[in-house]
Order: C-alpha cells, then sequence, then structure tokens
C-alpha cells in the first residue's frame, strides 16, 4: 500500500499518509487515533488493488478534514474532553470540520493560508497584509513543549498492507503513550536538572533494557548528568535572552 508523493523530500517517494489525532494536556501529549488516507483516483478507483491490500470492502474516499472530523467526534463521544482543536491549513479549508467544532462547542485555532482574503472594515485584504499591519506588542509566541524526536518509530516500517499498517501505527502509539504517562508521574521539577522528557525516558529504557552496562546505577548517574548540564545550557540561554545585546545598548 503506498502512494507516489512529491513533498519536502523534493522528488517523488513512495509514502502513505496517515491522519493523527492528538491530545495533548499541562503534563504531556500523545497520540489518541489514527486514520490511514487513502487517494480517490490512484486506489479507490482501482478494486483490485484495494483488494490485494487487505482494504475493507466498502471503503469510500473521505478528505483529510472528514478524517479528522470522525476522529474528533468519535473522541469527544467516548468521553475524552477538550476545550479547542488546533490544526494547519489543510483542515481550515473545510467548513464542515469547523461546523462540527462550533456545534459540539469546541474552540479551534485552525491555520489559514496567507492569500486567504478576508473583509475587513469593509476592504478585502489578504491575511498576510493584515498580520504585517499588525503590531509587534499583539504577537505572542508559544513554546510547543518537548518534542518526541521520532522515538517510538512511528515511521520506521516498510509494510505494504491495510492490516500491518494499522498494526504498527498502533503499537507505536501504544509505546509513546506509555512514555508520555511515565513522563506525566515525575515529582515536582527539580532546577538542577531537566525533566526527564519522553526521548529521555526512552533512551534509558533501551540502554537498561537493550545493553550491557557495568551497573544500573552507572546508567541513571549518566542520565542525571546529561540532565544536569542541559539544565545548565538552559538557564544560560535564557540569560542570554533577557539581557540587550551590545550593539542595542550602544544605539540605544
Amino acid at each position: 500500500m503506498q502512494r507516489q508523493y512529491t513533498g519536502t523530500a523534493g522528488r517523488i517517494e513512495n509514502s502513505q499518509i496517515g491522519v493523527f489525532l492528538a491530545y495533548t494536556t499541562a503534563r504531556g501529549r500523545a497520540l489518541a487515533d489514527r486514520r490511514l488516507y487513502l487517494p480517490e483516483h490512484s486506489w479507490l478507483a482501482d478494486p483490485e488493488r484495494c483488494r490485494s491490500a487487505g482494504v475493507p470492502e466498502g471503503a469510500t474516499f473521505a478528505t483529510k478534514p472528514a478524517l479528522a472530523a470522525a476522529m474528533i467526534a468519535a473522541a469527544l463521544d467516548a468521553g475524552l474532553s477538550a476545550r479547542w482543536v488546533s490544526g494547519d491549513e489543510v483542515y481550515s479549508q473545510d467548513p464542515r470540520l469547523r461546523g462540527l467544532l462550533e456545534q459540539r462547542g469546541i474552540g479551534y485555532v485552525l491555520a489559514i493560508a496567507g492569500n486567504r482574503r478576508v473583509n475587513l472594515d469593509g476592504t478585502e485584504l489578504s491575511v498576510a497584509d493584515i498580520a504585517v499591519g499588525v503590531s509587534d506588542r499583539h504577537w505572542h509566541r508559544y513554546r510547543a513543549g518537548q518534542g518526541a524526536k521520532g522515538q517510538v518509530g512511528l515511521d520506521h516500517y516498510q509494510v505494504r498492507g491495510w492490516r500491518a499498517w494499522h498494526r504498527h501505527i498502533t503499537l507505536a502509539m501504544l509505546a509513546l503513550a506509555f512514555l508520555a504517562a511515565l513522563a506525566a508521574l515525575q515529582p515536582a521539577r527539580d532546577e538542577e536538572h531537566m525533566p526527564l522528557t519522553v526521548p529521555e525516558i526512552r533512551r534509558l529504557l533501551a540502554v537498561l533494557v537493550l545493553t550491557r552496562y557495568p551497573t544500573t546505577w552507572q546508567i541513571l548517574h549518566w542520565s542525571r548528568w546529561r540532565r544536569c548540564h542541559q539544565a545548565i545550557a538552559r538557564r544560560c540561554h535564557y540569560q542570554r535572552r533577557s539581557q540587550p545585546s551590545s550593539r542595542m545598548s550602544l544605539e540605544h
């Protein structure tokens, strides 16, 4: 089950495209659901190709926003609470997704293309032009948090079938949820050390389970040493950002 796709690789590649629903809280995040996107013309219009890949009979085409809407509705129906949903500009183009969120009372922040035109005080302007005219003091940058950096093998597969794809992706999601839960169970933050992030916990488990070191104490000591130096680097970085540069000092 593969599709010819031209993307960030800069050339045509074989790929499989999945739509994922991530759940995020102040204590961590994990993937809550997934759907495999099937192109209408290259896949669903070829019944024999679908049968050879194990695609269930009766599968119909659904856009990425439609797959996202189905996952969001299923999560809310299952009792998962959420105050708002975010997504890139692919999902902002479907008014049905926005309608679902408004109907369910869920706020949303969906990116839109810079060339989208909107009416502002009776004048049609592009979003990019409006953004340029907004004062810097009205912009706020928010940190998304520590990333998983690919450590659970979400894309480490060479499967070509419907069932195999779902099995691998589900196991990767389970691994990420397990690591996220361990990270969320940490005690109060230690200012002398960086917290145990998902990649760090994954690294520790790999070393403890898959390799031979003299003692467990040495492994944990190595992790504490790394996180201590990461904390020092972070403090120095924040201090540097909070102080005006020498150029700024000379100019003022």
